[in-house]
């Protein structure tokens, strides 16, 4: 990581920390866009049921900090079944 990927890895956190003391249900990172890695404190937040990922453009490699979030939404009865599987092209 560089400079520029720590300082927004740091940034990640402190929203996440925020929301952790805040009991948010709801965790937006649109001010991050260009957040290359999902800090695995994500999986702190313990009252989360939406978290919105959309406009992370850089975001790759590890994603494991979102399986934790896949069990308490299941655990809260949280379904979305107007997502569809991503169409490949082959």
């Amino acid at each position: 990581m560089n400079g520029e990927d720590d300082y927004l890895e740091a940034r990640a956190i402190h929203l996440i920390r925020e929301a952790e003391r805040a009991r948010a249900i709801s965790l937006d990172l649109h001010e991050i866009d260009s957040l290359r890695r999902l800090p695995p404190e994500v999986n702190w937040l313990r009252s989360l049921q939406t978290l919105d990922l959309s406009r992370l453009v850089s975001l790759g490699g590890d994603l494991s900090p979102l399986a934790g979030l896949g069990r308490l939404a299941s655990e809260a009865g949280f379904c979305d079944s107007s997502v569809e599987a991503p169409v490949t092209h082959e």
